[in-house]
């Protein structure tokens, strides 16, 4: 009797591990049931704000912003380059996130949203397929009467939505490659990475292979970081600051001609690094 029981006991243990670990790899590894869920809008689009803004309110008339005004001036040469290419697709791409999906006959999923802006009527369709590692995404967006379903940016992530890329194309006038954009989301320790590399090999200013990575981080004195490398003239600039304080600090040899860091305040005044 007793090793009957331990028989059943044992088998309910096995069976319990068996569901434990079939949810797990449903997650891992893509069950055909399982519905995709549509990477967040910060995979796409990279805040540039703490930079766009003129410093606060000087506390003395002799100070000087030089520092945080370098930082700024880096970082929107970056924002002004991106963000008129990327504004429709990733706007489009907002809408979807409101949008329920529809699984085709082949298995694969899509979104669509019909939406007006600046008085012009567009279709955005994305498509989701399963692959080896993640998921396969397809944007396509229709503008009535200019284009037809132009494929405006592909993408890749991992099952558990924990990291990805997406692929931009620059318009549909100029279909060229544009920038791939590489994310990954840390949901442990709640920290967000992403990185606009450039393809654009007719931008000889900054030259294709450029990159600007922004991070948040856990550190309390500085817990956001962008790094920022130029191929043209292989230029590496680190900004550090903190997304409270708004105090940082910047290096960047190539400018200073050293590698010492410059900081600023609150107030994004100049100011001795510690």
């Amino acid at each position: 009797m007793l090793k009957k029981t331990n028989f059943i006991v044992l088998g309910i243990f096995i069976l319990l591990f068996t569901l434990t670990a079939c949810k797990k790899n449903s997650t891992d590894t893509g069950d055909e049931d399982q519905t995709p869920v549509l990477p967040p809008q910060n995979t796409l689009t990279m805040d540039f704000s703490e930079f766009s803004s003129a410093p606060l309110a000087k506390k003395a008339s002799d100070v000087t912003t030089s520092n945080w005004a370098h930082a700024a001036e880096i970082i929107t040469i970056w924002g002004t380059m991106v963000n008129l290419p990327l504004v429709l697709p990733t706007t489009a791409y907002a809408y979807l996130l409101t949008q329920e999906p529809v699984k085709e006959e082949n298995g694969s999923w899509k979104w669509t949203k019909n939406f007006t802006l600046d008085m012009q009527k567009f279709t955005a369709d994305l498509y989701c397929s399963k692959g080896l590692a993640g998921w396969n995404w397809e944007f396509d967006l229709t503008e009535e009467q200019v284009y037809e379903n132009f494929k405006w940016f592909t993408g890749k992530s991992l099952f558990n939505g924990s990291a990805g890329s997406w692929n931009f194309y620059y318009d549909p006038t100029t279909p060229k490659g544009f920038i791939e954009v590489k994310w990954a989301i840390d949901k442990k320790d709640s920290t967000f990475k992403i990185t606009y590399i450039l393809k654009d090999s007719s931008n000889e200013s900054l030259g294709a292979g450029s990159f600007i990575e922004f991070e948040t981080l856990t550190d309390t004195t500085y817990n956001a970081h962008f790094v920022v490398y130029t191929k043209s003239n292989d230029q590496t600039v680190e900004i550090y600051w903190n997304r409270q304080t708004r105090a940082g600090r910047i290096k960047d040899p190539v400018y200073y001609e050293d590698t010492n860091w410059r900081c600023w305040d609150e107030y994004r005044q100049d100011i001795n690094c510690n």
